[in-house]
């Protein structure tokens, strides 16, 4: 579906004419050992699809990365009340359209590393700080719209801290 012309002449969002071909694999695992924990997950994709005449123009229509990949890895301290970790997340390269395939935009892989930690307090109260993109990278979120790709705006999010509690009563 894309935003483009309808066979009535106005522009609305239509259907694609073509078919999208999704392959591909996903794997997802984990180990959790009581003190040290860590888990994946894997997607590898070969996905082709067609695109309307006017894709990308007023309808920030793109095309999600094909690979991504996710590990995150930790370790529990104190009775397990406290957990310390840390993530890895790989987003493929993928394409921002414009006008046509021709001319759309590429998006580059990134790589980005997250940390976190969290103390159960007691049963009914949790704590956690997470820090998102630890190393501040600048990059292009995948899929994120045409304008920032056109003007060159790294529009994927910095440093983020994320600090909560949760409680059940």
């Amino acid at each position: 579906m894309t935003y483009d012309i309808d066979t009535d002449g106005a522009a609305r969002w239509v259907n694609v004419t073509g078919t999208t071909v999704m392959k591909g694999l996903e794997v997802e695992g984990g180990y959790d050992a009581g003190r040290y924990y860590a888990g994946f997950s894997l997607t590898l994709a070969d996905t082709d699809q067609p695109e309307g005449a006017a894709a990308g123009v007023g309808s920030d229509t793109g095309q999600l990365p094909d690979d991504f990949l996710t590990i995150d890895a930790g370790m529990r301290f104190l009775d397990e009340t406290l957990t310390v970790g840390g993530r890895m997340r790989y987003v493929g390269k993928s394409s921002q359209a414009y006008i046509n395939q021709d001319m759309a935009f590429d998006v580059d892989a990134y790589t980005l590393f997250d940390a976190h930690a969290s103390w159960q307090i007691n049963e009914n109260a949790k704590v956690f700080l997470n820090v998102e993109n630890v190393f501040d990278k600048s990059y292009m979120k995948a899929n994120s719209g045409l304008m920032d790709n056109y003007g060159g705006v790294k529009n994927g999010r910095g440093r983020t801290f994320i600090i909560g509690a949760t409680a059940r009563f």
